[in-house]
């Protein structure tokens, strides 16, 4: 944090200011639950007020300046980027279960799966089936995967295709006659 002084025509760079205990909590929180009343309540605002407060919050430049520093610090120290997120997003959202069973119907080994399908499976489940007697008869197996639409709407989300579309209809002159814009996403 340093303080420039002012020269003709130079921006002055002013401190930042600090968080209180209460707004850096409520940034952590901001984080995880991207919900900024949520957040406000339990970082301790009252339970009448915190929905504005959090609101009020977000839009304080040395809450956003935190909460983009806390990201930022989170991406690098767990290497994630963008580009990974999405092409996390795209295993879930392309995945066929079908890669991992064999044409017999039985499921392959994890070791046999594609990358693919690797990221894009949640896990497996194993019943073991006996008898009433106690006598071990089989196993069922249930393939577990991740939420394919919620992968997908995040990943519209994040290319920006769930942006509304906007239409223009111009008259021989190139004036515009009509304008519309279509949000096909409500």
């Amino acid at each position: 944090m340093q303080e420039n002084e002012a020269k003709s025509g130079e921006n002055v760079v002013k401190p930042e200011k600090r968080l209180t205990a209460r707004e850096e909590k409520f940034c952590w929180l901001y984080l995880t639950y991207l919900n900024a009343g949520k957040a406000a309540r339990d970082a301790g605002y009252s339970v009448h007020t915190c929905y504005n407060i959090g609101n009020e919050n977000l839009r304080k430049p040395h809450i956003q300046a935190r909460i983009t520093e806390i990201r930022k610090e989170s991406a690098g120290k767990y290497d994630v980027t963008k580009e990974t997120l999405i092409q996390e997003l795209a295993h879930i959202a392309k995945f066929d279960l079908r890669e991992v069973y064999n044409d017999d119907g039985t499921l392959k080994k994890p070791g046999e799966w594609s990358d693919e399908a690797g990221h894009a499976l949640a896990g497996i489940e194993v019943d073991e089936i006996f008898t009433a007697d106690g006598e071990f008869k089989g196993f069922t197996k249930k393939v577990k995967r991740d939420n394919k639409i919620a992968a997908i709407t995040q990943l519209s989300r994040m290319l920006g295709h769930d942006e509304p579309e906007k239409h223009e209809l111009n008259g021989k002159d190139g004036k515009t006659i009509f304008d519309i814009t279509l949000n096909l996403n409500k």
